[in-house]
């Protein structure tokens, strides 16, 4: 993994909004535009527990260099819960994005700052928020409806939804996006998602996953925490907290291959 890395230019998509810029300011300006439009993206991803954000699931509108996202196949932590390689970043945060702010010594302090404004919209709406994602829960989606292999051992995510549905609200999806717009701990949301998954695959490292979720929330705490001016904003912690989880490269190794978060 580190080698793939270190053969990988992370400046690949930083050169390529230089080649579209005719001068300095306007490269600044792509970078801003770049930055504001990822910031709306990774607020809607985290709280809506959106998954499987690959490379093909992102387009690029050259025109004016927004990022549009497709493909909500898994939504609600499902990409968690379900999946045999469980999903542990809240959004993609990998190196060629963060390197877009280079040479900046705090590569995500703009990210922050937008998305920050963007989770306040969030929660000023979030009454709004949980009455449309009852109705997706009721009545899912057609990716979500049963799609049967051959051998008929498959089961589509709507009939994976029902298997966990549990009457306590404690662990339903709601529940779970209650949290995050409360800006609760995303560690520990992640580790309340990795101990539903019960596919059979994922029981194999599931320890060793909320092992390592843990480990990242103490030196979270002990390293960066602290170091934070006191605000007392909940929701600029709370962003500082799933910035640290996604960009992290341990998380990113343990990720599906099929991500391409070295790039």
């Amino acid at each position: 993994y580190q080698k793939m890395i270190s053969d990988f230019n992370s400046s690949s998509f930083r050169n390529y909004l230089r080649s579209l810029a005719s001068s300095s300011e306007s490269f600044i300006h792509l970078r801003s535009k770049i930055m504001s439009s990822l910031a709306t993206i990774n607020v809607a991803t985290d709280v809506l527990g959106i998954g499987d954000r690959h490379l093909g699931n992102f387009l690029l509108r050259r025109t004016d260099c927004d990022i549009i996202p497709i493909d909500f196949g898994h939504t609600f932590g499902s990409a968690t819960f379900l999946l045999p390689v469980p999903e542990l970043i809240p959004f993609r945060n990998s190196s060629q994005i963060m390197a877009i702010m280079a040479p900046h010594p705090n590569c995500n302090a703009s990210l922050h700052s937008y998305m920050r404004v963007a989770f306040k919209a969030v929660v000023s709406e979030k009454q709004l928020l949980l009455s449309s994602m009852r109705t997706y829960l009721a009545d899912p989606i057609l990716e979500w409806r049963q799609k049967t292999k051959s051998n008929g051992s498959t089961r589509g995510l709507a009939q994976s939804f029902a298997s966990l549905k549990i009457k306590s609200q404690n662990t339903s999806c709601l529940h779970i996006v209650k949290k995050k717009l409360a800006c609760e701990s995303p560690f520990e949301i992640i580790i309340e998602n990795v101990t539903k998954n019960r596919n059979p695959i994922a029981a194999r490292c599931k320890h060793d996953i909320i092992r390592l979720i843990k480990m990242l929330s103490k030196e979270y705490n002990e390293n960066i925490h602290d170091s934070l001016n006191s605000s007392g904003d909940d929701i600029d912690a709370y962003i500082s907290q799933l910035l640290f989880i996604a960009s992290d490269m341990r998380v990113h190794y343990c990720s599906w291959v099929g991500l391409a978060l070295w790039c």
